[in-house]
């Protein structure tokens, strides 16, 4: 990466996923000043509930508002009869149950969901932290 950096100035290297955990154990010494890491996180609840449903996302916030408002100023508040209750029981459910990977949000059913979430823990657990850290795979199964 050092040399490819070096001899390509003009282009920037976006380094994802397995590969990150590579250079942040092994090769970011040899990187310095070249590299720039952060961190993407999965989905928040809210998030989830936006890219699940806007008219749902509309109702979060206003009530998620008030509650702020009440925490904040005092302001008393009062939430009429919930006819999305239930609506809210189950997306809450979904993102416990499979969290807030974007591909799985994005994903209709359930088994689309498990294959993702699967290949994903396979691919980080399994295979890269194992090897990169020397774990016996009999220890994590």
């Amino acid at each position: 990466m050092k040399l490819l950096y070096d001899i390509f100035p003009n282009i920037k290297f976006i380094i994802t996923g397995s590969s990150s955990l590579e250079i942040a154990g092994k090769t970011a010494k040899f990187l310095v000043g070249r590299m720039l890491s952060f961190y993407l996180y999965q989905f928040s609840f809210e998030e989830f509930i936006k890219a699940k449903s806007d008219q749902l996302s509309y109702i979060y916030e206003e009530r998620k508002n008030k509650v702020i408002d009440f925490m904040l100023n005092g302001k008393d508040f009062k939430f009429t009869e919930d006819i999305f209750r239930e609506d809210f029981r189950k997306l809450f459910e979904e993102y416990t149950i499979y969290g807030g990977y974007p591909e799985v949000i994005k994903a209709e059913d359930i088994e689309t969901k498990k294959i993702i979430l699967k290949n994903t823990f396979e691919t980080y657990i399994t295979k890269d932290i194992t090897e990169l850290f020397c774990v016996s795979t009999f220890l994590i199964k």
